[in-house]
């Protein structure tokens, strides 16, 4: 049988160890269930390499969203994601299909493309089994505390 004045060190650190398990769950779930609007610059191209199906658009012709989605996704190497339906820039498209889209800044065209990702149910079952182990532990070493 353990002596009492271990227990005390033992359940702190389960508890402890139960508070990072719930943090790590939603760091690694950020967003759960919500639409995704992912947003990448793939290059720089020539006015002649446009196709010609699709118009050069200056950045200040976006809407103030599709502005910001633009500038993040140059500011963050190439690859932005935007969560939540409601705040995807209304004149671009998102769908499993990429779409193409051509952007004039600082006297370059760059080809940007969007996509979507839909909601993950399953984000859900992750994030609940981060919060039932998590709980589980500190619930454990509270009860470690308790006993004489």
């Amino acid at each position: 049988m353990s002596r009492p004045d271990n227990r005390k060190p033992a359940g702190g650190a389960l508890i402890i160890a139960g508070f990072t398990i719930i943090v790590i769950g939603f760091i690694l779930v950020p967003h759960p269930g919500e639409a995704a609007a992912i947003h990448e610059i793939e290059r720089t191209v020539d006015a002649d390499e446009v196709p010609q199906t699709k118009n050069v658009v200056p950045v200040s012709d976006l809407s103030p969203a599709a502005k910001s989605a633009f500038q993040e996704t140059q500011a963050s190497n190439g690859e932005h994601v935007i969560y939540g339906k409601e705040s995807h820039p209304s004149e671009w498209r998102y769908s499993d299909d990429v779409g193409y889209y051509y952007i004039q800044s600082d006297g370059r065209i760059y080809e940007m493309t969007t996509r979507g990702a839909s909601p993950q149910i399953l984000d859900y079952i992750k994030i609940s089994l981060f919060l039932f182990t998590g709980i589980s532990l500190s619930g454990v070493g509270v009860r470690w505390l308790q006993q004489n």
